[in-house]
């Protein structure tokens, strides 16, 4: 497999939620904020919930607000295509469109450290809530909002995510 190992295949874009007719459609929840990205990949990781693992080349891609259409050139039928359903679509990092300074992926802070200005630690962030106010940031005690005024700092790359105002934090 090289350069395909599973492992190397870990940001999720989409996932499948049905069949869509009789010729190996599936309909896909984008998981992604960059729409127009997913519909350029053409190579992607199909992962199930059990562990098992495929790679799969996209033939078509027709995208439908916060959904698309997708034809992978390994699925020809309705059968096949349901056996599709519940698996995540998955890309390499180097595949994420890249960001501006001060933006970030969620995978990116998915096991980040929190503390507080003091030092203290909150724990580690174990989810991303997504609202549409702002994200939360979830560790195993606070819920933290994702917001300037609760976040003095987020380092991805020194793994610390530095809370501002220990008011904004919610213990869970």
């Amino acid at each position: 497999m090289g350069g395909n190992r599973a492992s190397e295949w870990k940001v999720g874009v989409a996932e499948v939620v049905a069949p869509v007719g009789l010729r190996g459609e599936v309909k896909v929840r984008l998981l992604t904020d960059f729409p127009d990205h997913f519909s350029r990949l053409s190579q992607v990781c199909l992962v199930w919930n059990d562990g098992r693992t495929q790679m799969a080349q996209l033939e078509k891609v027709r995208l439908q607000a916060a959904f698309a259409v997708v034809k992978f050139a390994e699925v020809d039928t309705r059968t096949q295509a349901e056996e599709l359903r519940g698996c995540q679509i998955k890309i390499k990092e180097e595949m994420c469109e890249k960001l501006g300074e001060g933006h970030f992926y969620l995978f990116q802070v998915v096991g980040l450290e929190v503390v507080t200005q003091e030092g203290k630690s909150l724990g580690t962030v174990r989810e991303v809530l997504r609202y549409p106010g702002n994200d939360v940031y979830a560790t195993e005690r606070f819920l933290i909002p994702a917001t300037h005024e609760a976040v003095a700092s987020l380092d991805a790359e020194a793994g610390k995510i530095v809370v501002r105002n220990e008011n904004q934090v919610v213990p869970i």
